[in-house]
């Protein structure tokens, strides 16, 4: 500790050692008088209410200690004579009351020295690893760099999602392809590959690179469902239900797994079982519009056309008025028919024949409708809009025959009165 002191004994400074000096408290008291003053230094107490001023201070080094001096002004107001400089004893005994008391001092009354010199030795802590990061580089905090080639598969990668979005498959696919042979152990390439090639009917090679995929991502449930998927499409039950089961056992609330699970027990016919299926994927994804329809498609199959439209209602109600799907106008019409709610089934029926591309089933069921609500003009209409579809269809040769029958029974019936 050092004492430095100007001609005038209104300011002095004070150069301390922090490796020394901590829970040093030095301060200079309230009052203005030289005499009272001069008691605070013979008293000296660290307890004393009191507030600490430091109007400027600088850092340096103590030479081969490595621990920083802080040199601090502290400013008196009063005029006192230099007999009165406190010695170096009554610092020394303040700075051990400091320590008494823990290095503190009242949170009202300032800061004390022992806070500062916590404060700059982790200000030169801090520095002191900035230092040692920049010599050493950033590949001290990069343990494990990604391979180059996996980024690069990757960056194609995200060139053929953007074609694969904008329907270049074309492209996606030539993408796809060129990542694999960047990288051949990047899962997600191979993945993207088999959409691509699935798109263009080549489903035994979109299978192959799929299965490829899984095995490289350490039996990922979300394409293990994506392959039982492919496998279900493709008639292969079995194959198709050890995925989906693998899936569940690891992941046991990843609600595709169980959809899947519900389709491949409808396909097997096992209609109730594939109902509970349905409905624990919707417990866990309560919007799901091909799990809500295939429920509905199950209620009717099962002669239960209530809940069908119940669960279609539903799903409905998740688009905007105008914008419902046209299947799913086709499935209310269905379960409106199956309760012999004719009006209301060729409502729906109606508006999803005003879509560009009516398919054929929208049509014959339209003419049902009609012909059964008794508007044969109409079912007739729609009937030979079929007919343009599919002009060999038998069963819609058939339906314009009773067509022509009804109406010839009702030009009879008014005849007759």
């Amino acid at each position: 500790m050092e004492w430095q002191s100007g001609r005038s004994w209104e300011s002095f400074s004070v150069k301390v050692n922090l490796a020394e000096s901590r829970g040093l408290c030095y301060r200079p008291p309230r009052e203005k008088s030289g005499q009272q003053l001069a008691a605070w230094r013979r008293r000296h107490d660290p307890r004393t209410t009191c507030r600490c001023v430091q109007s400027e201070f600088a850092s340096t080094l103590v030479p081969g200690s490595g621990a920083p001096i802080v040199e601090f002004m502290v400013t008196g107001n009063g005029h006192t004579s230099p007999n009165e400089d406190p010695s170096l004893a009554q610092l020394e005994r303040s700075r051990q009351g400091a320590r008494s008391r823990q290095q503190g001092c009242r949170p009202h009354t300032g800061r004390c020295a022992g806070r500062t010199a916590l404060r700059w030795s982790l200000t030169w802590g801090l520095q002191g690893l900035l230092l040692t990061v920049g010599l050493a580089g950033c590949a001290t905090l990069k343990r494990n760099p990604v391979p180059e080639n996996v980024v690069e598969a990757r960056q194609i990668s995200l060139v053929g999602l953007d074609a694969m979005q904008r329907e270049q498959w074309g492209k996606a696919e030539g993408l796809f392809s060129k990542a694999i042979e960047t990288c051949p152990a990047d899962e997600r390439a191979h993945q993207h590959y088999a959409e691509a090639l699935w798109h263009r009917d080549a489903c035994a090679e979109a299978i192959a690179h799929l299965e490829k995929s899984v095995e490289l991502s350490g039996g990922d449930p979300h394409r293990r469902v994506r392959l039982g998927e492919m496998y279900l499409a493709k008639g292969k039950i079995e194959p198709a239900w050890e995925q989906v089961e693998a899936a569940i056992e690891s992941q046991r609330k990843l609600a595709s797994a169980w959809a899947l699970r519900g389709d491949i027990l409808r396909k097997q016919g096992r209609l109730e079982e594939s109902i509970a299926n349905y409905h624990r994927a919707l417990s866990l994804q309560p919007q799901y519009p091909h799990v809500q329809m295939a429920t509905a498609a199950v209620y009717r199959d099962l002669n239960r056309p209530r809940r069908a439209l119940a669960t279609l209602e539903v799903l409905a109600t998740q688009y905007p008025p105008d914008e419902v799907p046209q299947d799913v106008l086709l499935q209310q019409g269905l379960a409106f028919k199956a309760m012999d709610r004719h009006d209301d089934a060729v409502l729906k029926l109606v508006a999803a024949s005003r879509a560009d591309d009516p398919t054929l089933d929208i049509l014959f069921h339209l003419s049902e409708a009609q012909l059964a609500a008794g508007d044969t003009a109409n079912a007739r209409l729609a009937a030979r809009r079929a007919l343009s579809l599919a002009p060999d269809n038998e069963q819609i040769h058939q339906l314009d025959r009773r067509i022509s029958e009804q109406q010839q029974r009702m030009t009879a019936s008014v005849e007759r009165y």
